[in-house]
């Protein structure tokens, strides 16, 4: 057969004539025909088919719709969510005309409106809309013009997470990471979401070596690490990013004012000396005899009888202490009578002895 690459099918028996896209026993496959033109020059095109000799059947050129192209911009199919071919938020997408600057000039349109000054055979977009292109030939009244759509997916969006810390006496710890999954997710369906730690931006930014066993992580850097987080939509690969870090400190070291007694008429502070932290460093609670009392400092001034207990908190370590303070009992003495004293003459007056059975003794000397 002469020239079989041009045939395409036999719309016949054993094919069912039903089927054919056409009217004729058969037809050839798609021919293109093109040709370089030069402005403002006329031309005329011929179309010709042979039927030599063959009266009994009839030859027709079909001419495909809009294909009679004179350089029509092409800005490809549109990016929509509803064929899964939408965009990532945060994701650009370059728009091009394919035409040639020296020839075009251009104007650019989202959703009707000109865009100030992208004049150029192409546009970089990251927002939705309705994006149009006007191509006018130089030096004439030709003009093209064609639009996309642009979708975006909805944002992924990640959950508040909480900082970790753990308390030891070194500055490696061991870490369940996963704590802060369920927060991350913040009501994803985690059917159609996946989850990922990283322990630097670099690799989380690009998707590579995540951290195996997040639920049993041993921090990298001492004390302090930054812990990355990306939530990625397994059916159409949008991500987000988002981080929280991990502490290990020590427990706070302190001493308190040690248990002491009071008269009724005293003043006394009860102070916590910081032995690993300074203030800055944590926070305190204070309790009186099991009901909190409003004190954050170090200090209490001017306790009175009760259970004083401090906590200190340093970055989520905590540790306690407590002063009891007691009222001495007040007595009042027993003098003897002395004679009476020459001028010049000493002599010694003392309280009974025998009355002072207590740490400190409250004198009532009325």
């Amino acid at each position: 057969m002469t020239n079989s690459e041009y045939f395409d099918v036999f719309n016949g028996f054993p094919n069912n004539p039903n089927l054919a896209t056409t009217n004729y026993n058969g037809q050839t496959v798609e021919l293109i025909a093109q040709s370089s033109v030069t402005p403002l020059n006329t031309y005329h095109i011929k179309l010709v088919i042979a039927d030599r000799n063959d009266t009994a059947f009839d030859s027709a050129v079909f001419l495909k719709e809009n294909s009679f192209d004179l350089g029509n911009v092409d800005l490809g199919s549109d990016y929509l969510e509803s064929e899964d071919n939408a965009l990532c938020n945060g994701e650009d997408i370059l728009i091009e005309s394919g035409l040639n600057t020296s020839l075009y000039s251009f104007t650019w349109e989202k959703d009707g409106i000109i865009i100030p000054g992208e004049t150029g055979p192409s546009l970089t977009v990251n927002q939705e809309g309705v994006y149009s292109v006007n191509a006018t030939y130089i030096g004439t009244t030709c003009a093209s013009t064609d639009s996309v759509i642009v979708d975006f997916y909805d944002t992924i969006t990640i959950g508040q997470m909480q900082n970790l810390t753990n308390c030891e006496s070194t500055s490696f710890a061991l870490f369940d990471l996963t704590l802060n999954s369920q927060a991350a997710f913040n009501g994803l369906d985690t059917s159609s979401h996946s989850i990922s730690f990283y322990d630097n931006l670099a690799d989380a930014e690009a998707g590579q070596n995540p951290i195996l066993t997040p639920n049993a992580y041993t921090n990298t850097i001492a004390d302090l690490q930054t812990i990355y987080v990306v939530i990625s939509n397994i059916n159409n690969g949008c991500s987000s990013l988002s981080s929280f870090t991990i502490n290990v400190s020590s427990n706070p070291d302190f001493t308190i004012t040690n248990d002491f007694e009071i008269c009724n008429v005293q003043n006394q502070t009860i102070t916590v000396t910081p032995l690993n932290f300074t203030d800055a460093e944590v926070s305190y609670s204070w309790t009186k005899d099991g009901v909190a009392i409003a004190n954050t400092t170090d200090t209490i001034a001017n306790a009175t009888e009760g259970v004083y207990e401090v906590t200190v908190n340093k970055n989520g370590c905590i540790a306690t202490a407590s002063t009891i303070v007691t009222i001495g009992e007040i007595v009042s003495p027993n003098f003897d009578m002395i004679d009476d004293l020459c001028s010049g003459s000493l002599d010694t007056l003392l309280p009974d002895a025998s009355i002072i059975e207590h740490h400190l003794a409250c004198f009532d000397l009325v």
